[in-house]
């Protein structure tokens, strides 16, 4: 069984959008709270807003992080293959983010599974990726390539 290293869980928790937004919010409300405290003023409420933003920014990427290890640390590979693409109603960064639906087989039975991004232009209708499943929990998954992990074995 393979151990992902602090780095690898780094590339997984770093390429989970929305990126170091979360991470600005926490330091914005630390920073605020502490200057209120200074300047003994009670209008720091707004750095309580900064951190429930934050909380839910970096909650998010951690539980991708956690479930990236929990799969590639537990589960086996198989091959998913790209069979369409739709646009959504979403945009980020003036982008349409699209929904990209794979279909692979996890202990003899076919499954499918959804990726949304803005960004990963380069999948087409039959692109094939390395998918992660969990083999008690086939639904369960993770594509390493799509958090900087393409060389995981």
């Amino acid at each position: 069984m393979n151990k992902l290293t602090k780095t690898q869980k780094l590339k997984i928790y770093f390429h989970e959008p929305p990126y170091i937004i979360g991470e600005m919010f926490l330091l914005g409300g630390v920073v605020m709270i502490f200057a209120g405290l200074i300047l003994l003023e009670p209008k720091c409420l707004g750095s309580f807003i900064f951190i429930s933003l934050a909380v839910f920014f970096l909650d998010r990427k951690i539980k991708t992080m956690k479930r990236g290890c929990l799969v590639l640390e537990n589960g086996h590979k198989t091959i998913a293959r790209v069979i369409s693409i739709t646009n959504t109603s979403l945009e980020h960064n003036s982008r349409v983010v699209k929904e990209y639906n794979f279909r692979y087989e996890a202990d003899g039975k076919s499954f499918l599974t959804e990726y949304r991004s803005a960004y990963k232009r380069y999948l087409r209708v039959g692109y094939k990726v390395t998918l992660y499943y969990l083999p008690g929990n086939p639904k369960c998954v993770f594509i390493p390539e799509f958090y900087g992990l393409s060389d995981w074995k």
